[in-house]
């Protein structure tokens, strides 16, 4: 699922909640995720410019799947939330885009240093951005991970970046970060929602290292490598139930994507062919405790003891374990 698409459904939810009457098709479930972060960024009192990036960002984004008419009004609103100074600057209705790399292609990128090239600035000052991270891609910590980034120009001329952190593997938001990040600048001012145990300055230097480094890929990457996620038709969604479209969701979006995979060359590292990781000696494992999945779609958990065994080929030798003798002090 795009996490845009669970942002959009979930406001949805939160308004039937509390007794509104909502619409299922793909321009209510549009509108009420942009007044639900309207009405949230006025309850917070967003000040800064760092701040309002992350509401801005995704009221660009949720506007895509709207009419022109409501577009407009949508960002006539936003122009409202952001002040007299940023009133005609958010009237400008920038050009969304949206990508999903692969894990593949993440895992490739997350850990690189983006070398010195100015081209990857010119796309981002184009218009919005939204960039899905598959979960389990871009870990940060042990208990945190990136699931969506969005850039969006400054009047200052810099960019706006804003990032979600969830827990690995779900969709609720644990965590915000955004900053802005300028050419030949310093050092940028991290604001939002941290997390705990998270440095919000190591999240901000992987993320700006990686979106360097999609943007001149991007740039080069073959058509082949790009291909589009399928789209939610209207006029069948707006008959679904909510459980229905969920699934459906699963596979497709309200949003125009594209997928981004890494060149077929794998930027010229060597293939795993598929293998994987393997254990290629005997090892003795003591007996233990493990919590073991069980039911329906295997989301129960049971404690079960597992007898002390041999783990690995049994041709090969066991692999000797180191005793202390003495004081290990």
């Amino acid at each position: 699922m795009i996490w845009l698409d669970y942002y959009a459904a979930g406001a949805a939810d939160k308004l039937r909640a509390a007794g509104l009457p909502v619409k299922d098709d793909v321009e209510a479930l549009a509108i009420m995720s942009m007044q639900a972060v309207i009405a949230l960024a006025r309850q917070k009192g967003v000040g800064t410019e760092a701040e309002a990036a992350f509401f801005s960002c995704v009221h660009a984004m949720t506007s895509w799947a709207l009419p022109v008419q409501s577009r407009e009004s949508a960002w006539e609103a936003i122009a409202e939330m952001s002040g007299e100074d940023h009133a005609e600057f958010f009237r400008r209705l920038h050009t969304p885009r949206a990508l999903r790399p692969s894990p593949e292609l993440v895992a490739s990128l997350a850990g690189a240093n983006a070398p010195p090239a100015p081209d990857w600035w010119a796309p981002l000052i184009q218009g919005t951005w939204y960039l899905d991270i598959p979960h389990r891609a871009m870990t940060i910590g042990e208990g945190a991970e990136v699931r969506a980034i969005f850039t969006q120009p400054t009047m200052k001329g810099g960019i706006a970046v804003a990032c979600v952190l969830t827990e690995p593997g779900r969709n609720a938001m644990k965590g915000r970060l955004a900053w802005i990040m300028e050419q030949d600048a310093g050092v940028p001012v991290v604001h939002g929602h941290p997390i705990e145990g998270v440095d919000p300055g190591h999240v901000r230097e992987r993320i700006g290292h990686f979106i360097v480094l999609l943007m001149l890929y991007k740039q080069v990457a073959a058509k082949a490598e790009s291909v589009p996620v399928p789209c939610i038709d209207r006029k069948a969604a707006a008959g679904m139930k909510p459980k229905k479209l969920r699934a459906k969701l699963k596979k497709a979006s309200f949003f125009s994507v594209r997928d981004l995979r890494p060149p077929r060359d794998n930027f010229g590292r060597p293939r795993t062919g598929g293998g994987g990781w393997k254990l290629d000696h005997a090892v003795e494992v003591r007996g233990h405790f493990r919590w073991q999945a069980h039911g329906p779609k295997m989301s129960q958990r049971k404690l079960i003891w597992i007898e002390p065994h041999m783990r690995g080929p049994k041709e090969r030798e066991k692999r000797p374990v180191i005793e202390y003798l003495g004081d290990r002090h």
